[in-house]
């Protein structure tokens, strides 16, 4: 039996294929979201697979001083074979994107360095499936240079948040534990639409009629096709609220996952993040910007530790 982690507190080390199955699992449910599922599934796959050398398991067996050998190279080769875009995101899953000519290098290796090669051999008996029928594909729709390279560091992006979470999943349960326990956008919208039940069509002046007009205008559009929307509405007319609620409608009949708002000026930020946890609750809404502190941050409150957390990759629910 081959590792990927060394023994966490409770004295349990992680096996390596379970490390690498879970990953891929993330990885290929984060990449899904734009239309890359197969792809991060092999990323995660093979990123550790240079873990099966046994001079890696030796050094997990006793990890004081000396770093351990390389464990990227293996995966990267068997990507390079198959996705060859995906050496890119495996050799850098620890350090960074490295440029091209850097990544042939690296990959050549060392003469006489077989470490790779005996790894991937361990890995092909070991794992089932290790090695797909046929190569995957890259969705259609990239174009250009630009777009490529951006969709190759969300695929980075999707791995490497799938691997930090993983690996934090056997070395710190709890702080995994406290990722969760959030409500879904179902549970928001009706949040949501009970606080504005209050106050939506309750009162005849112009003012209140206008804002509840434009929230009806915004629930009728939520059901139109996901693109850019524009909405166009004077101080007073209720574009805070009446935005998120086409928001999380819009989400949820889109099967997006979350809903961010991005705001000019940290004022306003503070105006629009308190209108929503009033209408949403505190958990629910995840402040981010240069001006948020933590009362005493040393001793933290769990709301806070969950916010820290969020923070970390923008996700407050459990994954």
């Amino acid at each position: 039996m081959a590792f990927a982690h060394s023994q966490n507190s409770r004295d349990v080390r992680h096996d390596l294929e379970t490390h690498l199955r879970a990953v891929a699992g993330l990885a290929a449910q984060y990449a899904g979201k734009f239309a890359a599922a197969d792809l991060g599934y092999w990323a995660g796959l093979w990123h550790d697979l240079g873990k099966f050398h046994p001079a890696f398991q030796a050094y997990l067996a006793n990890p004081v001083g000396a770093r351990g050998p390389d464990h990227k190279r293996a995966g990267a080769i068997l990507a390079s074979k198959y996705a060859n875009s995906l050496a890119f995101l495996i050799a850098g899953h620890h350090g960074g994107l490295q440029d091209r000519e850097a990544l042939k290098g690296w990959l050549r290796g060392k003469p006489g360095d077989t470490a790779a090669e005996e790894a991937l051999a361990i890995a092909r008996s070991e794992v089932s499936g290790v090695e797909p029928v046929c190569s995957p594909c890259f969705p259609p729709w990239l174009g250009s240079k630009t777009e490529t390279e951006f969709f190759l560091r969300m695929l980075f992006s999707a791995l490497a948040d799938a691997d930090f979470l993983d690996t934090e999943h056997h070395f710190e349960a709890e702080r995994s534990a406290a990722r969760g326990g959030t409500a879904t956008l179902g549970q928001l919208r009706t949040r949501f639409e009970m606080s504005q039940a209050a106050l939506t069509g309750k009162h005849s002046d112009r003012v209140n009629t206008i804002r509840h007009d434009v929230y009806q205008a915004c629930m009728r559009a939520a059901s139109l096709q996901p693109g850019f929307f524009r909405l166009a509405v004077p101080t007073g007319g209720g574009k805070t609220r009446s935005s998120l609620a086409f928001a999380l409608r819009h989400s949820l009949q889109h099967g997006m996952d979350r809903v961010i708002v991005a705001i000019p000026y940290t004022s306003i930020i503070e105006q629009t993040v308190a209108v929503y946890r009033e209408a949403l609750g505190d958990e629910a809404v995840l402040e981010h910007h240069s001006a948020v502190a933590e009362d005493d941050p040393e001793n933290p409150t769990v709301q806070e530790v969950r916010q820290r957390l969020a923070a970390e990759n923008w996700a407050l629910r459990s994954w």
